[in-house]
C-alpha cells in the first residue's frame, strides 16, 4: 500500500475566528479540497461572545475551564482532517499561531482575551493552553506555537531572505479590526498596544486592551471608525469643546484645519445624522485616496491620514530602536486599501529625512509581498522542514503572484 504524502498543518486562532491550513511538507503547496476552500476551513473563534459568555461554555460545559481551549481546537482540528480526507497519520507537524504573547509551558494572553480559561503561574502570569490536547494526542510530532504576527513575520522574512535581504532587519504589522506586528526576531510584539502622543485630551480612546491612546485605538479599523464617531459625536452635541478640539487639531497640524467645514459637507455626517450606521470600509471608500484634488470627503480624508501619520510615527520609532529595513504591512485594511500603505509609507519617509543626517536611514514601507497567504503561511513556517525553505519560497512566490480573487474575499470578516 502505497505510503500517503504528508502534510503540516496551520491553525490560526482568531479574536473571531478559528482557521486551519494544509500544505505538502516538501513544497508547501496547499491542500484543495474543493474549489470553494483552497484548503482552508473557518470555524468560530472559541472565545466568540454568545450572550453572557463564550462559544466555549456551550460547546464543553462539562470540561474544566482551563482546558475547554485546546479541546476545543482539537475537535475542530479532527473536523478539519475529516474533511480535508487527512489521515491522522499524514501529519508530519502542526504550527498554532495566537493573538497573544506567548508565556512560559506553551500558553499565551492576549491583550483582549478572556481570564476565564487561563491558569496562574508561580510568577503570577495568567495564560490559556492551547496545545495540551493537541499534544496529547499527536504524541510523536513536532508542535509550535508563537504569537500570529511573529509567524507571519517570520513566513514573510523567508520571502524577503531569497531577494537578498536579511530577515533580521524585516518586520510585518497587520492593520486590520486591531494592530499587531511581529518578526523573525521576535522581539517586538503588540506594537498596536504602543500609546500615541498628540491626541486631543478630550478624546483619548480607550483601547480593549484597557489601557487609554494606544495605537490600536486610534489607527486600526474599528479605531478609525471609533474616532469618527467620537468626532461627529461631539460636533452634534457639545459645540463648545468641539470648538477647543478643532483649535488643536489645527495646532497640532501648524496649519488652520477648518474641520467643523470639513464635517458640514461630509457624507459621513449626513449618514450619522440620519442615524444609520458608518463602517470603516466607508470611511475608506468616501476618503478616495485615489484623488488628489477634489472628488473625496474631506472629514474621511482627514480621518484617514491622521490614522497613517500615527501608524507612521510609530513605524519610525521601532526602526530606530530595532534596527528595522523594510516593513511589509497586511491585513484586512490595508489589503484592501493599497493607497492607504502608500500614505503610510510617504509619511515615514518625510518623518526620517527631516532627521540631522547622522540618524536618516532608508526604511521601505509595503504591502506584505505575500498578501492574504501571510497568515496562512505564518503558522505553517514554524514547523517547516529547514531543508525545504527554498521550495516553499518558491511556492509561496507563485501564490502571492496569483490573483484570486474568490480566495482573496474568502471567509473574510468585513470591518
Amino acid at each position: 500500500m502505497p505510503m500517503r504524502e504528508p502534510y503540516i498543518v496551520g491553525i490560526d486562532l482568531g479574536a473571531t475566528q478559528l482557521r486551519f491550513i494544509a500544505a505538502k511538507s516538501k513544497t508547501g503547496e496547499i491542500r484543495k479540497s474543493g474549489p470553494e476552500d483552497k484548503g482552508k476551513y473557518f470555524f468560530p473563534s472559541p472565545f466568540k461572545k454568545m450572550g453572557e459568555g463564550f462559544l466555549i461554555d456551550n460547546l464543553l460545559k462539562k470540561i474544566p475551564l482551563h482546558e475547554r481551549t485546546s479541546v476545543y481546537l482539537y475537535e475542530k482540528l479532527n473536523i478539519f482532517l475529516k474533511k480535508s480526507a487527512l489521515k491522522k497519520s499524514q501529519v508530519k507537524a502542526i504550527g498554532i499561531s495566537v493573538p497573544g504573547r506567548i508565556l512560559p509551558g506553551n500558553k499565551f494572553m492576549g491583550a483582549n482575551t478572556p481570564f476565564t480559561y487561563a491558569t496562574k503561574d508561580r510568577y503570577g502570569n495568567y495564560g490559556i493552553d492551547v496545545m495540551g490536547t493537541i499534544k496529547r494526542e499527536f504524541k510523536e510530532i513536532k508542535i509550535a506555537l508563537d504569537n500570529d504576527c511573529n509567524c507571519a513575520g517570520l513566513a514573510q522574512g523567508l520571502y524577503y531572505k531569497s531577494l537578498g535581504i536579511d530577515p533580521h532587519t524585516t518586520f510585518y504589522i497587520t492593520i486590520s479590526t486591531g494592530i499587531g506586528g511581529g518578526g523573525p526576531r521576535r522581539d517586538l510584539d503588540e506594537v498596536g498596544h504602543i500609546p500615541v502622543d498628540g491626541g486631543f485630551p478630550g478624546l483619548i480612546p480607550r483601547c480593549g486592551c484597557g489601557a487609554y491612546g494606544c495605537l490600536e485605538a486610534y489607527a486600526s479599523g474599528e479605531g478609525i471608525l471609533n474616532q469618527a464617531l467620537n468626532i461627529l459625536r461631539l460636533y452634534r452635541e457639545d459645540k463648545r469643546m468641539f470648538k477647543q478640539f478643532e483649535t488643536y487639531e489645527s495646532m497640532r497640524l501648524n496649519k488652520p484645519l477648518h474641520l467643523s467645514e470639513k464635517i458640514l459637507v461630509s457624507h459621513l455626517e449626513r449618514e450619522y445624522s440620519r442615524g444609520r450606521q458608518l463602517s470603516t470600509k466607508l470611511i475608506f471608500r468616501k476618503a478616495a485616496l485615489d484623488k488628489e484634488k477634489t472628488g473625496f470627503d474631506p472629514f474621511a480624508r482627514y480621518l484617514v491620514e491622521t490614522a497613517a501619520v500615527r501608524t507612521a510615527k510609530i513605524i519610525v520609532a521601532i526602526s530606530y530602536i530595532h534596527g528595522l529595513e523594510r516593513i511589509g504591512i497586511g491585513g484586512s485594511v490595508a489589503l484592501e486599501n493599497p493607497r492607504y500603505v502608500e500614505l503610510i509609507s510617504a509619511e515615514v519617509n518625510r518623518i526620517f529625512w527631516k532627521t540631522p543626517h547622522i540618524l536618516q536611514r532608508e526604511v521601505k514601507v509595503e504591502l506584505s509581498p505575500l498578501g492574504y497567504y501571510v497568515n496562512d503561511y505564518g503558522a505553517l513556517s514554524l514547523v517547516l522542514d529547514h531543508k525545504d525553505i527554498d521550495q516553499w519560497v518558491a511556492t509561496m512566490k507563485k501564490l502571492a503572484n496569483t490573483k484570486n480573487e474568490t480566495f482573496m474575499t474568502f471567509g473574510h470578516k468585513e470591518i
